[in-house]
């Protein structure tokens, strides 16, 4: 099987699941409703079993979408799954730092701000005509350390601050119906780094 093929499939297996979990529906549940039995719908949903197509018809149907949203065209029926990927990115931060406190939140805004910022920058240093620096008062190099030192607290501060607080820790839970949302993103974005030359 190709690589390609073998990501689409992982993207139907992922978007099946994520509709069940969104539905709140168990995978028994799921065998009652499409007679599909609940061991072959967990390898279904596990990667170690594919899908036939009737399967995934009867899977749609029972979670009210439609093939086309499962294979990778449009959206499910319930409006709140997004179709822009930057939408989802910004939806799904905003819900998982919900539960965090002010000082928490703005370390995770203000180090997502600064990315856009460099994204918006050198997409608008590109243009031969916007070579002006009045626009952007910081140098490169200052904004390239901020985005080091905001990382580093992130990865250390935001950690050790919920790590003496685990109640605050166990409310960065994010609605069940953003899961495949998530997931999407997850998968999408690991696409582009490995291999590394997807990124091109």
């Amino acid at each position: 099987m190709s690589k390609d093929v073998s990501k689409a499939l992982d993207k139907v297996r992922l978007r099946l699941r994520g509709l069940r979990l969104e539905k709140k529906l168990t995978q028994k549940e799921v065998e009652e409703r499409t007679g599909i039995k609940q061991p072959l719908l967990s390898a279904f949903e596990s990667g170690s079993r594919e899908p036939g197509l009737k399967d995934i018809l009867r899977l749609c149907e029972a979670y009210g979408c439609s093939a086309a949203y499962v294979f990778g065209e449009g959206s499910p029926k319930a409006p709140d799954v997004y179709e822009s990927r930057l939408g989802d990115a910004l939806s799904l931060e905003q819900q998982l730092t919900a539960g965090l406190d002010d000082n928490e939140k703005k370390l995770v805004d203000t180090y997502l701000r600064l990315c856009i910022y460099k994204a918006l920058r050198t997409a608008y240093m590109a243009n031969p005509r916007h070579k002006s620096t009045k626009l952007f008062k910081v140098s490169q190099g200052q904004l390239d350390k901020a985005l080091a030192m905001l990382g580093g607290d992130l990865d250390e501060k935001l950690a050790k601050n919920l790590e003496i607080k685990p109640a605050a820790a166990r409310r960065i839970e994010l609605d069940p119906r953003f899961g495949t949302a998530l997931r999407e993103f997850i998968q999408d974005t690991e696409d582009l780094i490995d291999p590394p030359q997807n990124i091109l």
